[in-house]
């Protein structure tokens, strides 16, 4: 078993202190701008948001980092998969997912034109968002 998944089962089984961990989002693109959005072991959220909308920062709680450590097994989400092969255009936009735990970093990607298909890294995004972010209002 590779490190960041060994660290990921201990966090999942509450064996594992939670703050050496990173989970970072990133779909920046020169010319379209995008979403860096991070989440921190202690619940700190750093974000940058270009051209895109993102929602006030808040701290995340510890059962939310856990249910992120949930998903992230869930998916098996250090786990890079198999792309299918097709012509790339100049502006072709990546989205990647980093998890981080201590000296361990795992960094997966996939076509951002194809995350809602392929709804992996999507997932992980969308729960980064609805922790990372305050709740609408009005």
């Amino acid at each position: 078993m590779i490190p960041i998944a060994r660290a990921l089962a201990a966090l999942a089984a509450g064996q594992a202190d939670l703050s050496p961990l990173q989970v970072t989002y990133d779909d920046r693109h020169g010319l379209h701008g995008g979403l860096y959005l991070a989440i921190a072991g202690d619940g700190l959220v750093t974000q940058e948001a270009v051209r895109v909308r993102a929602g006030s920062s808040r701290r995340v709680t510890n059962t939310e980092l856990r249910a992120l450590v949930a998903l992230l097994v869930q998916l098996e989400a250090w786990q890079q998969r198999e792309i299918a092969p097709r012509q790339l255009l100049p502006d072709t936009s990546f989205s990647r997912l980093t998890i981080a735990y201590a000296e361990h970093t795992s960094t997966i990607w996939e076509d951002y034109n194809q995350l809602a298909k392929l709804n992996r890294i999507a997932q992980v995004r969308t729960l980064m968002q609805q922790i990372a972010w305050q709740p609408a209002t009005g």
